[in-house]
């Protein structure tokens, strides 16, 4: 969807930058027809027809001129339009590629961050089981230490 907006933006600009080129065109021969208009009416100085023509060019080509600065700033107008578009594909193809990236390496950092759970607790089974072991041996030989010191307490004289 948004290469298709930047496709149509593209299109937009160039057909924009030639209409400028062809307004530039128009304004080059108009701007022909004045200088030689002025040259002729300075070549016959009574000529009034000639003056008010020569001024009237003036205007056009003022007229002509503010036309092209128009069609210039929206052309610079659309390329800050296109090259905002094509940030954002840009932009778009990135979060698509590190989504790419997150789908294929996070079931092997699952299956580590597993693999290392599954080592922990088989150490944590062990230990336990040692500990259970031990507090066993403890107990047994805590019980025979009681009988044997009730045996020789029954044993003292009274």
């Amino acid at each position: 969807q948004r290469q298709t907006a930047i496709t149509a933006e593209t299109q937009t600009l160039e057909r924009a930058k030639k209409d400028a080129t062809e307004k530039q065109g128009f304004l080059n021969q108009v701007n022909d027809l004045a200088d030689a208009t002025k040259a002729k009416a300075a070549a016959e100085a009574a000529n009034a027809e000639l003056a008010a023509v020569t001024a009237k060019f003036a205007e056009t080509l003022a007229l002509l001129k503010k036309d092209l600065a128009n069609a210039r700033t929206g052309i610079n107008a659309q390329e800050t339009t296109l090259s905002g578009a094509q940030a954002a594909v840009t932009q778009a193809q990135a979060e698509v590629e590190q989504t790419k990236q997150l789908t294929q390496t996070a079931p092997k950092v699952v299956e580590e961050k597993q693999t290392i759970s599954n080592a922990t607790q088989s150490k944590l089974t062990e230990a336990a089981k040692a500990r259970d072991t031990f507090k066993t041996k403890v107990d047994g030989q805590k019980a025979k230490t009681e009988a044997l010191l009730k045996k020789y307490l029954d044993a003292l004289p009274k």
